[in-house]
């Protein structure tokens, strides 16, 4: 019997444009066919977690507080770093041991936030190249002037996507019949 296949493939994914995330904010996201969130820091510095706290559910990303570099959570107010790592319960004189929620590797790069998946959650074996046309205020950047939200597997995308190779040695029959029409 073969290993089931994972649902999406390990690498990096745009999760966000660095405008989409304001400093002290904090955005709900859905991604890996799970709920996240991606926060700004009082540093400025980009993190994403899973979205619901741990203690009881909550949705940190309804209603959570950003707080110098961690998230609070909007029902006991649970204060979890961009590590995952639970700083704080308000009404406890100590955090649980075990208190955690699961950080995922984030890059900021090209204006663009991304979180790495990996099936078996290990670390990124590669990163992302800067590129200096991305920085460039002569480059026409397209992500700021459209939008498109796709629900599919980026394999998908890659598969179904125009194949310059294959249009005109397959097509050329048809196209020259719609010529020949005009």
């Amino acid at each position: 019997m073969s290993e089931a296949r994972p649902p999406y493939p390990n690498g990096w994914f745009r999760v966000a444009a660095s405008g989409e995330v304001a400093r002290g904010a904090a955005r709900p996201l859905r991604y890996f066919g799970r709920d996240l969130i991606a926060f700004r820091g009082e540093d400025g510095i980009a993190h994403v977690l899973d979205a619901h706290c741990p203690h009881l559910g909550a949705h940190l990303g309804h209603g959570g507080r950003v707080e110098g570099g961690a998230v609070r959570c909007p029902f006991h107010g649970w204060l979890w770093d961009g590590g995952g790592r639970c700083l704080e319960v308000p009404y406890a004189s100590r955090v649980p041991s075990r208190a955690q929620i699961r950080s995922w590797p984030v890059r900021e790069v090209n204006g663009l936030i991304f979180a790495y998946h990996h099936a078996r959650q290990q670390p990124p074996d590669w990163e992302i190249p800067e590129l200096p046309e991305c920085s460039s205020p002569d480059w026409i950047r397209l992500r700021q002037a459209h939008q498109w939200t796709i629900r599919t597997h980026a394999q998908d995308l890659a598969e179904n996507g125009i194949d310059t190779g294959h249009m005109p040695l397959v097509h050329r029959a048809q196209t020259r019949a719609i010529v020949s029409d005009t």
